[in-house]
């Protein structure tokens, strides 16, 4: 009896949207959604605002405000976020950063 073994190979990512992603392209462009995202959501958390009171305050109606508090990512574009983050009195620092080398 011969014991067979499946020799697995890692990778390593910087972060997650580089292991899911198929181009740099397109986990640049997921990142920024996230982080935008993580931001605004940060903003409602820290003045308790419901969520209608969230969406008087990013310009969106009450569905759609709930569908980003229920981590609705997919539905969102970074432009979407960006308009959120504007009616919020905020605006966009951007910083690149060179990808690390795997």
């Amino acid at each position: 009896m011969t014991n067979k073994y499946i020799e697995l190979q890692t990778e390593s990512f910087e972060c997650v949207w580089d292991a899911i992603c198929k181009t740099p392209q397109e986990a640049n462009e997921l990142r920024a959604r996230s982080d935008v995202m993580m931001a605004i959501g940060k903003i409602i958390r820290k003045n308790a605002w419901r969520p209608a009171e969230a969406a008087r305050m990013c310009g969106v109606p009450v569905p759609r405000m709930r569908r980003f508090l229920k981590h609705g990512f997919n539905d969102f574009s970074l432009k979407d976020l960006l308009d959120m983050a504007a009616c919020l009195g905020y605006r966009p620092n951007v910083t690149l950063q060179k990808r690390r080398a795997l």
